[in-house]
């Protein structure tokens, strides 16, 4: 694990494990949305440097970034981690959400996709670059919001190793 954290200088270049990528300029945020989805279909938002948020490719939360702590999926719940510094290592700890504080994150993660959504449905977001055509890619964040939204499960099940 990096002992420290550092913004991207340049994400939609760097980050090459997404087939499909792309940034999109919308009026209530400083920085840009990216948005990219793996081979396998799994996508990511990155709004910015925070939230973050990475499904699979059913649209069920696997991991995120929000509010400066990391969160993975425990199947039922979200683990909350925030890194323990001393002079020798860094470690993980590690929270449980309770149902309530779940319950909250869901709220906000839906939030943050309506507005997305509203925001590219109102022709408010601008694709800045984007592997494909910048229809097409407004087009695939649009659905990609839909499926998540519209997912059964929010949550992904437990990454296998992780506890």
């Amino acid at each position: 694990m990096a002992r420290m954290e550092q913004d991207r200088e340049d994400l939609y270049r760097e980050a090459t494990a997404y087939v499909i990528r792309g940034e999109l300029s919308v009026p209530y945020l400083a920085d840009v949305v990216f948005v990219g989805w793996r081979k396998e279909g799994a996508c990511s938002f990155y709004f910015g440097a925070d939230p973050v948020y990475q499904f699979n490719s059913r649209g069920a939360l696997r991991r995120a970034y929000h509010a400066g702590a990391l969160y993975r999926t425990q199947g039922e719940t979200l683990a909350r981690m925030h890194r323990v510094r001393d002079p020798r290592v860094t470690t993980l700890a590690r929270i449980d959400l309770s149902g309530e504080e779940l319950s909250r994150f869901q709220s906000q993660v839906r939030e943050d996709l309506l507005r997305l959504r509203a925001a590219i449905a109102q022709g408010q977001a601008d694709v800045m670059r984007a592997t494909i055509a910048a229809e097409e890619f407004a087009l695939r964040v649009v659905s990609a919001c839909e499926q998540v939204l519209q997912s059964a499960d929010f949550l992904a099940p437990r990454i296998p190793g992780k506890r």
